[in-house]
C-alpha cells in the first residue's frame, strides 16, 4: 500500500524513485556539513574548486549512466548517488590529512543545539520555494510538473549570484 505523502502531493512518482532518491540524503548532508567546514575555515579557494568538482563529477556521471549506457532514469538517481559518494570519498582523506580540525564535543553539542534551532527556517524556506509544484502535482499530472520545474529553475538561476556573494561574504563578515 503507498503512503498518503505518495498518493497526494508526490502524486505520480514512483515509489521506488523516493525510495532511491532518500539513500542519497545522507550523502547530501554529509556533502553539504564538508563544504560549510571548509567555508568556516575561510578556505574559499578550496571550497570552489570542490563544489565545481562536485557539479563537473555531477554532469560526468549523468552523461556516462543516462546517456552512455542508456539506464534513463535509473541511471539519473545512480550518477547523483555515485557522485555524492564519491564526493565524500574525496573529502574523508583531505580532512584528516591537509586541515587539521580538532573535534571537541562540546562545541559540536553546542552547534548541534544551535543548528537544530535554526533548522526550521531553512526548512520552511524550501517549502514556501517547492509548495507550487506539490500543488500543481496535486492537480495535474507528473509531466505538467516536469515543464514548470524546468522552467522555474532557469528562472532561479538569477539567485545564484547573490548567494555567491554571500558566501564569500559571510565568513569575512562573521569574523570582525
Amino acid at each position: 500500500s503507498q503512503s498518503v505523502l505518495l498518493k497526494s502531493i508526490l502524486k505520480g512518482v514512483p515509489a521506488q524513485h523516493v525510495r532511491i532518491m532518500a539513500f542519497a540524503i545522507p550523502l547530501l548532508m554529509l556533502n553539504q556539513i564538508f563544504l560549510s567546514i571548509v567555508l568556516g575555515l575561510n578556505r574559499i579557494i578550496l571550497f570552489n574548486v570542490l563544489e565545481m568538482s562536485c557539479y563537473f563529477l555531477l554532469f560526468l556521471n549523468f552523461l556516462l549512466f543516462t546517456v552512455v549506457s542508456g539506464m534513463g532514469i535509473y541511471g539519473a538517481f545512480l550518477g547523483f548517488i555515485v557522485t555524492y559518494l564519491l564526493m565524500v570519498c574525496i573529502y574523508i582523506p583531505l580532512f584528516i590529512k591537509k586541515i587539521k580540525l580538532h573535534i571537541r564535543f562540546k562545541e559540536i553539542w553546542d552547534i548541534l543545539h544551535y543548528a537544530l534551532r535554526s533548522f526550521l527556517g531553512p526548512i520552511c524556506l524550501l517549502l514556501i520555494c517547492k509548495v507550487d509544484s506539490f500543488v500543481l502535482n496535486f492537480f495535474s499530472d507528473i509531466r505538467q510538473v516536469g515543464f514548470y520545474s524546468v522552467a522555474i529553475s532557469f528562472a532561479e538561476l538569477l539567485s545564484f549570484i547573490p548567494l555567491a556573494i554571500g558566501t564569500v561574504l559571510f565568513p569575512k563578515l562573521a569574523s570582525l
